[in-house]
């Protein structure tokens, strides 16, 4: 099954797609820079071609069966999204609104390739082949084969050269159960056996609180790959508390946190305090403003809290000023955000997560392994190597380096993650050298290292 280069492949559509998404009742926007965002977004789904096609071509799986009762919950929930999007695009197409047609698929495919795909690749990775990996190849065909169909009225050729690859499995024998061309297929319609609107809340749910979680590690510059001892997390409902169990070691997995504790309430973590803009309100208000300023400055921390949750959705607020009810936007006060010391705090429709910032000497090595671990998957791919290929790690150790209980507590780790079968030493002045910067601000270390195949 083999496939073309990436861009080259979906450069005749980005226009078409540009002009698609454009609502209209609106202007056109025209130019480099909205092409440039399709032709990206193409490319994301492209990748996730390419990803299938890889993999497909190394395990050869049998895809002549189409999955009907998937047992992996990644499964059930991208089919279940595969069915919203069908009505989605549908309805879309209908009431003569492609660009919501393009919206929802771009959103989709979003979801596809940084949830499902990144979630489910130790799945494809496995050397031995069972139920478990070839479920995930018959969803990930089943998806692609369907989205093929979707984008067809918008890109063609894209679709096309998707669909003339990934129909091959289903056309081994006389009797071919697909059509010729993409542009021959039936609509898809929406199957309500594999409908879940139950789970996919419940997975939206998990991504806010990953998505909060990152942002909370970006504003700590704390890098993903250094492990943290736990996360605090604020679900607002019960169906977000549920999901927070239910997908607790994906998680943990995400954030790369060893603990997870559910919260009550967040006071306890941040709080807000309000002043007033007196440029805004001063004009506005007059006299009132001296009364409107101490009352938001003794606001109690639940109103001050309702202010700040407001302002993030950019709604106007409420408050009692001597028995008169005043309405203040969001730019009309001042919200200061005081958070505990050694965490760090996010928070967005009613969720909240905070990241415990303390590092262990455990966790700083373990971060260290990460990172190194990173740096020589990077080596293999400038090298050239198959993602297949066995290799051995050749190492520069010094006496300042935390190199070897590195080595000692994640060893088996490091070789497992990038199919090294060995692990040694070389003198310093070993030709061809690369450098690895590992470990976070003034845990920072470099280790000079070589790999080569097996």
């Amino acid at each position: 099954m083999p496939y073309d280069d990436a861009v080259a492949q979906v450069g005749a559509d980005p226009m078409r797609w540009t002009f698609c998404g454009n609502p209209v009742n609106k202007d056109i926007r025209f130019g480099y820079k909205p092409i440039h965002e399709s032709q990206r977004k193409l490319i994301t789904l492209w990748n996730v071609y390419s990803f299938f096609v890889t993999y497909a071509n190394l395990d050869k799986p049998d895809l002549s069966s189409e999955i009907s009762d998937p047992q992996n919950v990644l499964d059930r929930w991208i089919l279940a999204r595969l069915q919203q999007l069908i009505e989605q695009v549908t309805n879309a197409f209908e009431n003569i609104a492609p660009s919501e047609a393009t919206t929802s698929i771009e959103s989709f495919v979003e979801v596809l390739s940084n949830w499902y795909v990144r979630r489910s690749r130790r799945r494809f990775w496995k050397s031995d082949s069972d139920e478990d990996k070839q479920q995930a190849y018959q969803t990930l065909h089943k998806v692609l084969l369907t989205l093929c169909k979707l984008i067809a009225p918008v890109i063609p050729f894209t679709a096309e050269s998707m669909y003339q690859n990934l129909k091959q499995p289903l056309c081994r024998d006389t009797a071919c159960r697909v059509q010729e061309s993409v542009h021959l297929e039936h609509w898809p319609e929406v199957n309500p056996a594999l409908r879940n609107d139950e789970l996919i809340s419940e997975v939206d749910g998990v991504l806010l609180a990953v998505s909060l979680g990152h942002a909370a590690r970006k504003d700590s510059k704390i890098k993903v790959r250094q492990p943290l001892a736990r996360a605090l997390i604020f679900a607002p409902t019960q169906i977000g508390r549920q999901a927070v169990e239910n997908w607790r070691d994906t998680i943990l997995d995400e954030l790369n946190v060893k603990e997870i504790e559910m919260l009550k309430d967040t006071g306890n973590l941040v709080s807000y305090s309000l002043r007033a803009n007196l440029p805004k309100l001063g004009p506005k208000y007059g006299k009132q403003i001296g009364a409107i300023r101490k009352t938001l400055e003794s606001a109690s921390p639940e109103v001050a809290a309702q202010f700040a949750e407001n302002a993030k959705a950019d709604k106007s607020t409420f408050i009692d000023v001597n028995g008169e009810q005043i309405e203040l936007a969001p730019d009309e006060v001042l919200i200061d955000t005081h958070q505990q010391s050694g965490y760090q705090f996010a928070t967005e429709k009613g969720w909240a997560v905070a990241l415990d910032t303390t590092l262990s000497d455990a966790l700083i090595v373990e971060g260290q392994a990460r990172d190194f671990v990173r740096a020589v998957q990077n080596a293999r791919k400038d090298s050239g190597f198959e993602v297949s290929d066995h290799i051995a790690i050749l190492m520069v150790d010094n006496d300042k380096s935390r190199l070897p209980d590195l080595l000692e507590h994640f060893g088996d780790y490091i070789q497992q993650e990038t199919l090294a079968d060995e692990l040694r030493f070389v003198d310093a002045d070993y030709p061809e050298l690369r450098e690895a910067n590992i470990g976070n601000d003034e845990h920072a270390e470099t280790i000079k290292f070589y790999v080569e195949k097996i």
